[in-house]
């Protein structure tokens, strides 16, 4: 959802069998979590309640080019 409180629910279907690597980057440019999955779906609680409100994006990025989602985080 968006705006979130840094707190959110990820679903992700990875077609084939690439690995792909998810990021959490602020507005800067500077990545501030990464992590991979080689599934075919991906489902997973996000928390980064750390994070400042802002501007962010998530990218998912596997070996055939990459996704940018913006989101917005507010307390």
């Amino acid at each position: 959802p968006n705006p979130n409180q840094g707190s959110f629910r990820l679903n992700i279907a990875n077609i084939g069998s690439e690995t792909l690597t998810i990021s959490v980057v602020d507005i800067t440019g500077k990545t501030l979590k990464s992590w991979t999955n080689r599934g075919t779906i991906v489902t997973e609680q996000v928390s980064m309640n750390e994070l400042e409100p802002g501007m962010y994006s998530l990218v998912a990025t596997d070996g055939k080019g990459q996704k940018s989602i913006r989101f917005t985080v507010t307390h």
